[in-house]
């Protein structure tokens, strides 16, 4: 692998002696014995720096001394690390871009990226390098990368697995998930992972953002999708959801904002040159405390949770466009095209839920994505809708 091409992926390699030693220790009892996997470079490894994909973070935080419950998890089921991956610095941004490590090329569509902010994770599966990658999303940075990587990703609601041993964006809504390539390997991992799943897809609804405009020929391949499943089409409910969506970004900037501020004020200030100028800038928009707003934000964070409770008491799931835009190249990641995505991934985001991430591929080679939204994240149906995305045929 070239060197540049190494530093936009991994933040760290081990050595054959490192995954010799852990292939000694696999257990035949293990359910994912000696399968390799990645891990975004947010979660803590004992011994090893988080750095978060920036130039200084482990020189403030220090080394870590124990694994994140994550790879915890993952390890105990026999996985191998293979290595940390590179992101978005700080995780604050859904291109791929990073100016410290290099832009995260896309694997397979010249002049693109993977996208953000598990840039490196998404890259090491669509690749082929690795099955398995354990990444984060706060607002899109699983399913944006999946969608533009043509990946399933899964992304869960806030748990201890976002909260212990992996360094925040926004703590209230930083969610942890993986991507995989095939809809098989998705299914085997997580319901390992996830032992609660339910048996049945149960009912859904197709909904999309007015404000939001979708390619022409990536809306055909949705609609396709969305018939094979036999999701429903509901105008009633897309017009009374746009009530439930209209004011969550604001709100959402205004929380995370803030919450990112409190993670960086140590040392924002003092390590301000180390920052590229864009992330810092994001970052100390929260910097002024505005207690009204912060309130009146929970307050729609609160009505708009409640507000949805009411959608899941008629249907079991929602699915909702990721990207309006297929694949796109770097020239085309404007922010534009970040607000665009911010709009659609931000509400899951906002009240919590868990969002399973399907990739909807072009024949160009390209790719788009659809998120099927849950609210019970203890109850994904991961395994009926990835048998019937192992059966159709775009």
């Amino acid at each position: 692998m070239p060197a540049p091409l190494r530093r936009a992926v991994f933040a760290y390699v081990p050595s054959e002696r490192e995954l010799r030693d852990q292939l000694e220790l696999i257990d035949d009892a293990d359910a994912l014995p000696g399968i390799p996997f990645v891990v975004k470079d947010l979660f803590d490894m004992a011994g090893l720096p988080t750095r978060a994909g920036s130039s200084f973070l482990d020189e403030v935080r220090g080394e870590p001394a124990e694994n994140s419950k994550l790879v915890e998890s993952i390890q105990n089921n026999g996985m191998i690390f293979a290595g940390k991956t590179q992101l978005n610095e700080f995780a604050f941004g859904l291109s791929g871009e990073n100016p410290h490590s290099g832009n995260c090329p896309h694997p397979f569509v010249p002049d693109a990226l993977t996208g953000g902010s598990s840039s490196g994770s998404a890259w090491a599966v669509a690749s082929g390098l690795v099955p398995f990658a354990i990444g984060t999303d706060t607002a899109g940075s699983i399913r944006v990368p999946a969608a533009f990587c043509g990946l399933y990703g899964l992304r869960l609601a806030p748990n201890a697995w976002s909260s212990v041993g992996c360094f925040p964006l926004a703590p209230s809504f930083d969610g942890v998930g993986w991507f995989t390539s095939t809809a098989e390997d998705m299914r085997q991992a997580s319901q390992i992972l996830l032992p609660e799943t339910r048996e049945e897809l149960g009912r859904g609804a197709y909904m999309e953002s007015p404000h939001v405009e979708i390619d022409p020929v990536l809306r055909a391949a949705y609609d396709r999708v969305v018939h094979y499943l036999e999701v429903e089409r509901d105008p009633e409910l897309e017009h009374w959801g746009l009530g439930i969506l209209q004011g969550c970004e604001t709100a959402f900037d205004i929380l995370r904002n803030r919450e990112a501020y409190e993670v960086h004020a140590a040392w924002l200030d003092t390590m301000k040159d180390r920052y590229s100028p864009q992330v810092w800038e994001r970052i100390n928009r929260g910097r002024i405390r505005d207690d009204a707003a912060i309130h009146h934000a929970w307050e729609k964070r609160e009505q708009t949770r409640k507000m949805n409770m009411s959608i899941f008491e008629k249907y079991d799931f929602l699915v909702t466009p990721i990207t309006p835009v297929a694949t796109p190249l770097l020239s085309e990641c404007t922010d534009e095209l970040r607000r665009r995505l911010l709009t659609l991934n931000i509400p899951p985001s906002f009240c919590g839920q868990p969002a399973l991430a399907v990739p909807v591929p072009l024949p160009d080679g390209r790719s788009g994505g659809l998120q099927f939204i849950f609210n019970d994240m203890k109850r994904i149906p991961v395994g009926p809708l990835m048998d019937a995305m192992s059966a159709y045929q775009p």
